[in-house]
């Protein structure tokens, strides 16, 4: 049996704009330019782009409501 390959490996390229977009907080130019880049529709590089800032409001607003509370 070979080495186990990483997550990483298996993701999808739409996948992989996703998670490096949330994690690395990358805003909608980045996103319609890697998007672009791998040759994706335009209708899927609008949905990245609202589904992307989407999260990170809703991950925003999580945060800001966890400082409320302390």
């Amino acid at each position: 049996m070979g080495a186990p390959t990483p997550l990483d490996d298996h993701a999808t390229p739409v996948s992989r704009v996703i998670a490096e977009a949330l994690v690395l907080r990358q805003g909608p130019r980045r996103i319609v330019t890697r998007a672009v880049n791998l040759g994706l529709s335009p209708m899927l590089t609008w949905a990245l782009v609202v589904a992307c800032g989407a999260a990170a409001l809703d991950f925003d607003a999580a945060g800001a409501a966890r400082q409320q509370d302390e």
